[in-house]
């Protein structure tokens, strides 16, 4: 009778277990004109808010793009930093992106960058 009426209290005040979260910025990433077989860097900032550690699991997909990161723990409170190279191997727009997982948390941030020709030194 006593566990009866206890669980009937916890019910009554309405206890709610936060769900885990996992913060991303920015939210898009355009690293712009790079010139074909030249490497460029950008970061990212991965949070962890709480309540919960995390073990987060990032992927990136898209020709020439590369992360510095693929799986770290995170605690409740904590950030990592994650950088993304790009090394467009061709000319013209290339789309990629990254996705973070974690627990049942997806969270996709898109990519792209423009590969241009290398620029004519004017030499003979």
């Amino acid at each position: 009778m006593l566990l009866l009426l206890a669980a009937c209290a916890f019910e009554d005040v309405g206890f709610v277990t936060a769900a885990p979260t996992l913060d991303v910025t920015p939210d898009g990433i355009e690293f712009g004109d790079v010139r074909v077989d030249t490497t460029t860097l950008r970061e990212l900032n991965a949070t962890n808010p709480g309540p919960l550690p995390l073990l987060v699991t990032a992927r990136v997909w898209g020709d020439g793009f590369e992360l510095s990161e693929l799986t770290w723990a995170l605690e409740d409170g904590a950030s990592e930093v994650v950088v993304v190279t790009t090394t467009p191997p061709h000319t013209g727009e290339i789309p990629g992106g990254v996705i973070f997982e974690a627990d049942e948390i997806t969270v996709h941030i898109p990519l792209s960058v423009i590969g241009s020709a290398p620029s004519d030194t004017g030499l003979r």
